[in-house]
């Protein structure tokens, strides 16, 4: 089976230590990064190996083809983000929390239901033994 080809929005200080380096045990192939600062992008991209840097999701998405985008840009972009990623036809991966409100997140489940496509909401460390 081939990796599924995947990029992230997001390129700071918080998703180098989780979500980037998980890339490789979780068999996905980074095709792309998008950050606002292209310095922060330009070194997550160096760093694990996509070839294509954005400053715009909806260009990134439009020139790559993904199988999915993770979002890991925190919690004030979940919601917005999702809901354009949907839009543009991706399955999405978010860390907690999807959205800010009961009702962000009820609109995030019936556009992906419309969509026919997956939003999974990451929870760290759902399985370590202190949690």
């Amino acid at each position: 089976m081939e990796p599924l080809r995947v990029a992230f929005i997001g390129c700071g200080r918080h998703s180098g230590l989780r979500p980037y380096p998980g890339l490789a045990d979780a068999g996905l192939e980074l095709v792309a990064v998008c950050d606002l600062d292209q310095e922060k992008a330009q070194a997550r991209a160096a760093q694990y190996g996509a070839r294509h840097v954005y400053a715009d999701h909806e260009t990134m998405c439009r020139q790559q083809q993904l199988d999915a985008v993770l979002v890991v840009t925190g919690p004030q972009g979940h919601y917005e983000l999702t809901k354009s990623l949907l839009r543009l036809g991706h399955h999405v991966w978010t860390e907690k929390p999807c959205a800010v409100t009961s009702a962000e997140a009820d609109e995030l489940v019936e556009l992906s239901e419309r969509a026919g496509r997956h939003v999974q909401t990451g929870f760290n460390y759902r399985y370590g033994m202190g949690v």
